[in-house]
C-alpha cells in the first residue's frame, strides 16, 4: 500500500505544471505544490543576496589577498656541538623588497642559543634565506630581510585611527595551523604593556603558540602584528618569574582569558625601524592630541540625546593644526568636509584631504572654519 502511494504522488507529479519562477531586483517567488492538494499555492521567498553571503564574499577576499604576505619564519638555533633546535613564528611582509617582521627576540629568548639559520617560507611553500637586521625589545620585534623574497606586501593603515568597536581580521600560524583566519573587533587602544605602548585590544584569538600574524581592517590593509594575549602574558611572566605569586592580572583567572589579545599597531613597528623605512616618516600628521567625549543635545520638545564628538587635549608648536590657528579645547567638528565624530573618521578624513583643505571646530559657542595646509 505504501509503495502503490507512493506511485500515485510520483504520476501525481509527472502530471503538474511545473512551478513557475519569477524573478526580480532582489526577491526570487517560487510556486510550491501541496502534497495533499496539488494546488499550486503556497509561496517561499528567497532572496538573491543577503548581508551574510555579502560578508561570506568580503572575508573570502581578505583571506586571498591577506595570505601571500603572511609567512613562516624558522629560526635554527645550535646548542653546541651537534644540537640544534628550530624557533617557528609568523612574519608579516613588509614592502616588496624582502623586510619581514616577526614579533620574537632571539637574544632576548635564546640567551644561550647561537643563531646559524633563519628562513622564511612563503604560503605556496618556496623557502628563501634571511638575515636578522634589527630588533626592538620595546615591543619584542625582529626585522629581517629575505632579498629573493619579492612582491608580497600588502597595503596599510595606521592602527591608531582604529576605533573600538571596528571589524579586524587577523591570519596566523597558531599551533602549525598555516594561515589560520579569525574575525574579532577592536575592543580598546592606547593599551600598556610594560614598554610597548600604543598597543589594540582585540577579541581575536592569540594563543601561546601563535609567535605572530597580521591584523587587518575590513579593507584588507594591514593594521597591525600581532603580539601577544592576556594569557599568554601571564604564561610569560611565570616563566620568568616562577616563584612570585602576584602577577598583577589575577593569574589564575588570565590564564583562563579568552577574547582579551594585543597588536603593535603597524606605524609603530614602520617606526621602530626608520633607517629600513625612511618614507614612512613622512606619515601625514595634522599635529594634535584628542580625547572622545559625550556632548548631550537638549532640543525644545525634546527629550535629551547625545553625540560623540573629538576634542583637543594639545596642539604640537608648529604642526599644521596650529598654524591653521586650532587651540586646546576646540572640538573638531569636521574635516575635508567629512564629519569627524570619533578618532577613525578623523583619521579618514586626514587620509583623504588634499594638501590644501578647511577644517571646522567649535570653540566655545564659536563656529570656526579653519584652512588647514598640510606638508608635502
Amino acid at each position: 500500500m505504501i509503495g502503490t502511494l507512493a506511485l500515485s504522488i510520483f504520476l501525481f507529479a509527472q502530471e503538474s505544471k511545473p512551478p513557475e519562477f519569477q524573478q526580480d531586483a532582489e526577491v526570487l517567488v517560487v510556486d510550491v505544490a501541496s502534497p495533499l492538494t496539488g494546488e499550486w499555492q503556497a509561496q517561499v521567498q528567497i532572496e538573491s543576496k543577503g548581508v551574510l553571503e555579502q560578508l561570506d564574499e568580503e572575508l573570502i577576499e581578505l583571506y586571498s589577498a591577506l595570505r601571500p604576505s603572511l609567512v613562516e619564519v624558522h629560526f635554527l638555533l645550535s646548542q653546541g656541538t651537534d644540537a640544534e633546535r628550530l624557533l617557528v613564528a609568523s612574519g608579516v611582509v613588509l614592502n616588496n623588497y624582502g623586510l619581514v617582521v616577526v614579533p620574537i627576540i632571539v637574544d632576548g629568548h635564546h640567551r644561550n642559543g647561537i643563531l646559524s639559520e633563519i628562513r622564511v617560507t612563503r604560503v605556496d611553500s618556496a623557502v628563501f634565506p634571511a638575515e636578522l637586521l634589527g630588533q626592538n625589545e620595546a615591543y619584542g620585534i625582529s626585522l629581517l630581510r629575505a632579498p629573493e623574497l619579492r612582491g608580497l606586501a600588502p597595503k596599510f593603515w595606521n592602527g591608531t585611527w582604529m576605533q573600538e568597536g571596528a571589524s579586524v581580521v587577523s591570519l596566523g600560524n597558531g599551533f602549525g595551523f598555516q594561515s589560520s583566519m579569525h574575525f574579532g573587533m577592536v575592543s580598546g587602544r592606547g593599551r600598556i604593556i610594560k614598554d610597548a605602548v600604543g598597543l589594540l585590544q582585540i577579541t581575536n584569538p592569540v594563543n601561546l603558540a601563535d609567535s605572530g600574524g597580521l591584523l587587518a581592517n575590513r579593507r584588507g590593509e594591514v593594521v597591525g602584528v600581532l603580539m601577544t594575549s592576556l594569557a599568554g602574558l601571564v604564561h610569560q611572566r611565570e616563566v620568568q618569574n616562577p616563584e612570585r605569586k602576584e602577577l598583577g592580572f589575577g593569574a589564575t583567572e588570565a590564564k583562563r582569558a579568552e577574547g582579551v589579545s594585543f597588536a603593535i599597531p603597524i606605524e609603530f613597528v614602520f617606526q621602530s625601524f626608520p633607517e629600513h623605512f625612511p618614507s614612512k616618516e613622512s606619515i601625514r600628521l595634522m599635529g594634535v592630541m584628542v580625547s572622545s567625549e559625550i556632548r548631550v543635545v537638549e532640543e525644545e520638545g525634546e527629550e535629551p540625546s547625545y553625540v560623540w564628538q573629538l576634542r583637543l587635549i594639545s596642539v604640537d608648536p608648529g604642526s599644521p593644526a596650529d598654524r591653521a590657528g586650532m587651540k586646546p579645547n576646540d572640538v573638531v567638528l569636521s574635516l575635508n568636509d567629512q564629519a569627524t565624530r570619533n578618532l577613525q573618521d578623523l583619521g579618514q578624513a586626514i587620509h583623504d584631504s588634499p594638501l590644501s583643505t578647511m577644517a571646522v571646530v567649535l570653540r566655545g559657542d564659536q563656529r570656526l572654519v579653519l584652512p588647514l595646509e598640510f606638508a608635502n
